[in-house]
């Protein structure tokens, strides 16, 4: 369902996943998102090959999951609660060197894949 070349128009399916991510994802989102190593001192993301997993064993908090930041920041202004990563999920992301992991291309890819999914698009 492409455009013809040429074509200023969108594809339906450009026009459905461009609504559904409207309804889903907070303005910005493709600004730059940020996850925190620990909380309370322990470990909530771990490294498995080139990406993360959000881990809530040794929290056990009673979350969905953990929220993405729009800085490197544990205060609640810095907190995106329409972006969760859930518990048990992996996060393409870069350790940042300083207990924090920075969101890349390939996570926001994941973002719109799975948006893909819940509009049935392959």
């Amino acid at each position: 369902e492409k455009p013809l070349p040429g074509s200023d128009s969108l594809s339906c399916r450009d026009l459905a996943r461009e609504k559904k991510l409207r309804q889903i994802l907070s303005p910005g989102i493709l600004q730059e998102r940020f996850l925190p190593m620990e909380l309370e001192g322990r470990e909530v993301l771990v490294k498995e090959g080139n990406e993360w997993r959000a881990d809530n064993r040794l929290l056990q908090a009673k979350t969905q999951g953990l929220s993405f930041r729009s800085s490197k920041s544990l205060d609640k202004s810095a907190k995106l609660a329409s972006l969760i990563l859930p518990w048990g999920t992996l996060v393409s992301a870069n350790d940042d060197g300083d207990g924090w992991v920075k969101l890349n291309a390939v996570g926001y890819l994941r973002i719109i894949e799975a948006c893909d999914r819940t509009l049935g698009f392959p």
